[in-house]
C-alpha cells in the first residue's frame, strides 16, 4: 500500500489550508512526516496542480512528487473518487502498487498508529473500504429538518420517539483518510460504494475535516491541548 495525499493549491472558504502553518509547521508536511513513520507504506505521494506546494513536498525526505496535478482534476468539484481513477494511477504506476492509503493533506493531528490500523484492516478486507470516522455526539435519528422560523420535522420520523438509549451508534466521516484498492472502484461512483465498509475510529480531537475558519480554531486548540 502507498500513501497518496492531494494537496491543491485551492481553498475558498481556508485560503491556502493544505500549507497553513500549525503550530510554525505547515499542515502537509506534518501530514508527511506521520506517514514517514508508518512501516509498511511502498511510498508516499504528493498530488498538487500547485508550484509552492509541489516544492515544498519535495523538501520532505520521504515524499515523491510527479509532474503537476491536470489543472481539470485541481477545482473545487473534483470529487475523491474522480481522482482516484484519473490521478491516483500515476503514482500507483511510480510504487508499483494497487492499494491505496488516501490521505487528506488537513489530517495534521493524526498519529501513525491509526494509519497502521487502516494497513491492517485493509489486508484483512482488500476489496471493501477502510474509512475513518468519529463518532457522532448526538444520533442523527433525533435530527429535525426544515426552517426554524417557518416548520421544523423530523428527519426519521419512525425513529425520533424513541428512546435515545435504543438508537444505535452512529458516525461520521472524520474528512481524514481512506484504504482501498484501485481495481474495486470500477464501475462505482463514490468511495462508499465499495463493500464491506469498516473503520478507524479517531478520538475527536484527532479526526478533524478542516474546511472553514472555526474547523482551523478547533484545530489549533485540539494541538495546543495535546
Amino acid at each position: 500500500m502507498f500513501a497518496y495525499v492531494p494537496a491543491r493549491g485551492g481553498s475558498k472558504r481556508l485560503p491556502r489550508k493544505n500549507i497553513r502553518p500549525l503550530a510554525g509547521r505547515p499542515l502537509l508536511l506534518r501530514v508527511l512526516d506521520a506517514l514517514a513513520q508508518v512501516e509498511g507504506l511502498s511510498g508516499i505521494g504528493v498530488s498538487s496542480e500547485d508550484p509552492e506546494i509541489l516544492h515544498l513536498a519535495g523538501s520532505h525526505p520521504d515524499a515523491v512528487t510527479l509532474q503537476p496535478r491536470r489543472a481539470e482534476l485541481a477545482d473545487d468539484l473534483t470529487p475523491f473518487v474522480e481522482l482516484a481513477r484519473r490521478d491516483v494511477p500515476r503514482f500507483a504506476r511510480c510504487f508499483n502498487d494497487s492499494s491505496v492509503l488516501f490521505v487528506l493533506a488537513t489530517a495534521a493531528l493524526v498519529p501513525p498508529e491509526f494509519y497502521r490500523e487502516a494497513l491492517i484492516a485493509h489486508e484483512k478486507n482488500p476489496g471493501g473500504l477502510i474509512i475513518s470516522v468519529t463518532s457522532m455526539q448526538a444520533s442523527p435519528f433525533r435530527a429535525l429538518v426544515g426552517d426554524p422560523q417557518e416548520e421544523l420535522r423530523p428527519l426519521f420520523p419512525e425513529r425520533f420517539p424513541q428512546p435515545t438509549w435504543q438508537m444505535p451508534p452512529a458516525y461520521q466521516d472524520a474528512g481524514c483518510f481512506y484504504a482501498f484498492r484501485m481495481d474495486g472502484l470500477q464501475g462505482k461512483e463514490k468511495f462508499l460504494d465499495l463493500k464491506p465498509v469498516q473503520a478507524v475510529v479517531l478520538p475527536p480531537e484527532v479526526g478533524i475535516d478542516v474546511d472553514t475558519p472555526d474547523d482551523w480554531q478547533r484545530l489549533e486548540k485540539a494541538f495546543e491541548d495535546r
